[in-house]
């Protein structure tokens, strides 16, 4: 008799509380040893549980406009699939344009669409500015005439950009607009919030605001603006997509230049009604870079990456958790990445590594102009940062990579870096591959354990949940074991949590109810 899946007749019940003899023969995907966790494949085959390392790697550096200024920004754009890139174009009066492209995740390279450029607004500036993707439109903020803060909604068809209204202007007064960044929510939807925050310079002193913005078919609606007791310079915000919350990092000018975090309270989609459950997470100078942080959605961590100038401008990075409306560290020291003068920090979060990757310029000795990456993973346990060794992407004699905007590809499965070539004052970009380990193993697919070794291609049997497994070794009688993405056994789980059941000798395990 055969063990069926989700049968629940007294017959089938009396089978499965028989333990032992519960099996079936499948087709082999590859070879399978004697006694090794087995999954079920989607074609009906079966699988040994194994796990593959792919590291850390690019594609080649592209580039994408010649002779740019300094600042620029990417998104993804949803609808469409493809990459939006703004800059502003210094072979053509630092006018503000957008391209877009396509990865190919295989040959980790763009094709971007250099004759579809659009020039959306043609003020000379080449100050930075920040674009995000909602669904089916892109939003763009930036400073433009008259130094007043603008955005304007850009639509893309396919890879061509084409602006869809008029730009609206959202600054108070015509002074100094500074470090804008934008952080959108993760519903990527016709109703997605957006948050701007922005400093306001009026040549003695900055004014930081807050703004939360929607991106409609041709024009954007907003509501007020928040400005904290504490001066804000620069800021970089971030999504919780647990709490529905966006969480505000920032350098406080008001307090020694300490590293702060606070969250945003949200009255509607237009709305913020202020700012609270604030902790200060570096009690240093520090300095934030616009993309500089990312929501780790595979621990629930907010990690921010910084430049310490109370040690030298090493790069760190701390973790936060966002619980009942107040962030906390834990208490942890920041984790550093890069021992030597950094700059330039641009990071995303990559769900498929499950690993957040930074693009930082390396100024120390030694190697004072490499472009770098590194990858940083965390934990839902603690606020512990694991950090990969470096990968170097760009190297020159006097010159860097450096203005580093980043985005996830999730259709190429791959995060893109944008950067300014010091030396020829190119717009490029790579498409980086993060490292990770890949199992086939996930929390639905554990099949049971093969009874005997079974050739490629060959049929054998394989031991089915509600059975007991016998012919293991080592076990601990009692005790709950699971299996681990390398198709050990452990009687602590790993990711996914996979359990085979209980040890009732030294040899067997029980398999009822194994797959929890």
């Amino acid at each position: 008799l055969n063990y069926l899946s989700g049968v629940t007749s007294n017959i089938q019940t009396q089978i499965n509380n028989a333990g032992g003899g519960n099996e079936s023969n499948f087709t082999a995907s590859g070879a399978i040893t004697s006694k090794a966790p087995v999954i079920l494949k989607s074609d009906g085959n079966a699988a040994a549980v194994s796990q593959t390392t792919i590291a850390t790697s690019f594609g080649t550096p592209q580039e994408i406009w010649n002779y740019i200024s300094d600042s620029s920004d990417m998104c993804y754009d949803h609808t469409n699939n493809c990459v939006v890139y703004a800059f502003a174009d210094s072979n053509n009066s630092n006018y503000r344009t957008i391209m877009c492209g396509t990865v190919n995740g295989a040959t980790k390279q763009i094709t971007w669409d250099t004759a579809n450029k659009l020039v959306f607004d043609t003020y000379n500036d080449p100050t930075p500015y920040s674009v995000r993707a909602g669904n089916p439109r892109v939003a763009v903020f930036y400073r433009g005439a008259t130094d007043y803060g603008y955005v304007r909604v850009i639509s893309i068809s396919g890879t061509t950009p084409s602006v869809t209204g008029a730009a609206q202007r959202f600054s108070n007064q015509n002074i100094d607009i500074q470090n804008l960044s934008a952080c959108i929510d993760d519903t990527y939807s016709a109703t997605s919030k957006v948050m701007l925050t922005y400093n306001e310079w009026n040549g003695s002193s900055h004014t930081f605001y807050a703004r939360l913005f929607t991106i409609g078919s041709s024009s954007t609606s907003y509501g007020n603006t928040v400005t904290p007791a504490t001066v804000y310079d620069p800021t970089v915000s971030v999504w919780d997509s647990v709490s529905e919350k966006f969480i505000l990092f920032y350098r406080a000018i008001g307090n020694n230049n300490y590293g702060g975090a606070t969250v945003a309270n949200l009255t509607n989609d237009t709305t913020i009604s202020g700012f609270s459950g604030g902790t200060w997470w570096h009690s240093a100078n520090v300095y934030l870079y616009r993309e500089s942080a990312a929501y780790d959605v595979s621990s629930g961590k907010s990690v921010v990456a910084f430049r310490d100038y109370g040690q030298s401008s090493y790069a760190k990075a701390i973790a936060l958790t966002l619980t009942s409306g107040t962030l906390s560290y834990g208490g942890a020291a920041a984790t550093t990445f890069n021992a030597s003068d950094t700059r330039n920090i641009g990071v995303a979060y990559d769900p498929t590594a499950e690993k957040i990757v930074v693009a930082y310029y390396d100024r120390g000795s030694g190697n004072p102009t490499y472009g770098k990456l590194v990858t940083l993973a965390t934990n839902s346990a603690d606020y512990a940062i694991t950090v990969s060794s470096p990968t170097t992407f760009f190297t020159a004699s006097g010159a860097a990579a450096d203005y580093y905007t980043t985005t996830y590809d999730p259709d190429a499965q791959k995060v893109i870096v944008g950067y300014k070539n010091a030396t020829t004052s190119d717009l490029e970009s790579i498409v980086v591959q993060a490292g990770y380990d890949s199992t086939n193993l996930t929390s639905t697919n554990f099949l049971g354990f093969a009874d005997a070794a079974i050739s490629d291609g060959a049929s054998g049997a394989v031991i089915l949940e509600g059975a007991v497994i016998e012919g293991l070794s080592s076990l601990t009688i009692g005790s709950t074991y699971y299996i681990l993405p390398t198709g050990s056994l452990s009687t602590s789980a790993g990711t996914p949590s996979v359990t085979a059941g209980m040890a009732i000798s030294a040899t067997k395990i029980n398999m009822r109810g194994a797959t929890s």
